[in-house]
């Protein structure tokens, strides 16, 4: 399932429900054609525009994504963005990420044209 059609009256979609250490992870996604929508994101969640969504990940429709551009990485009350060496990069509140970064509530990654907001966790 891509992110396109979902609205902001929907409930948000849990990425990998079985893993992490019990601490999800509210995310809002920001990509091109469609409307801004919320996801939860526990333990690891593999983000692109080549992934597959019923493995985990979240599958993003931006033509200048990676198949394979980052991973969110929810490690205690970290969430960690991990870039898998995409040619346009990864940035976090303007910061350009090498390599692994975190992501802390309130922040921006930006990664292609999209955007995804760290709203906050809940345990």
């Amino acid at each position: 399932m891509t992110g396109g059609g979902r609205g902001e009256g929907r409930p948000p979609r849990s990425l990998r429900p079985d893993g992490g250490d019990g601490r999800t992870w509210l995310i809002e996604v920001s990509e091109p054609g469609t409307d801004r929508y919320r996801e939860e994101v526990r333990g690891r969640a593999e983000v692109g525009s080549g992934v597959d969504p019923g493995t985990g990940g979240l599958l993003l429709v931006d033509r200048r994504v990676a198949a394979r551009h980052l991973v969110l990485d929810g490690v205690g009350d970290v969430l960690w963005v991990h870039d898998l060496g995409s040619a346009d990069g990864t940035s976090i509140d303007g910061v350009r990420v090498g390599g692994s970064a975190p992501a802390p509530v309130g922040s921006s990654i930006l990664l292609g044209d999209s955007q995804i907001r760290v709203d906050g966790w809940t345990s």
